[in-house]
């Protein structure tokens, strides 16, 4: 009932886990974010706990199933993922340099009622259903720097609901 992986995952660099590639496929992979929080990665100075974003303890249970290749701080996520927030589908490059303080990612992102305002604390907004194109950093409205283009099917915006609109722009620090 906790946190659980059912899958195969193919890893080569252990110990040291900044050399370490990983090809995993996830058939069941549940995430409780406090079980997250306690767990720790090998290096060779002893261990090191994983820089959680504020933003993801709003995501709830996790529930993801997909392919995720690569280095801890590099890697592709080809996966769909089910939240307490709503429901993500990806196909992208996600890199992480500086210790968790500069995120970027670069790829393709279908969301299904995805409540956005939840996560990055914006009341205005609320439950989001988009297929797009994304470029950008950064891991909260504030420091988010985002291109983004693609369909969105609808958005809950200031009580409203906006049905079939297509967006191309960009987005930083809370404007668009």
């Amino acid at each position: 009932t906790g946190s659980h992986f059912r899958g195969k995952a193919k890893v080569n660099g252990l110990p040291d886990i900044y050399e370490t590639f990983a090809n995993i496929k996830a058939d069941d992979l549940t995430v409780i974010i406090s079980d997250l929080k306690k767990f720790s990665l090998p290096v060779n100075t002893g261990l090191i706990g994983i820089p959680i974003p504020k933003e993801l303890d709003k995501f709830g249970t996790i529930i993801a199933s997909g392919r995720f290749t690569g280095f801890y701080n590099d890697f592709v996520s080809n996966a769909s993922f089910r939240t307490d927030a709503g429901t993500l589908v990806t196909d992208i490059l996600l890199t992480n340099s500086n210790n968790g303080k500069n995120i970027s990612y670069d790829g393709h992102l279908v969301a299904d009622e995805f409540n956005v305002g939840k996560i990055f604390d914006i009341s205005e907004i609320g439950k989001v259903c988009i297929d797009a194109k994304v470029n950008g950093s950064g891991t909260s409205a504030d420091d988010a720097d985002l291109t983004i283009r693609g369909a969105l099917t609808h958005i809950g915006l200031l009580n409203n609901q906006f049905n079939k609109l297509d967006i191309d722009g960009k987005s930083v620090k809370r404007k668009f």
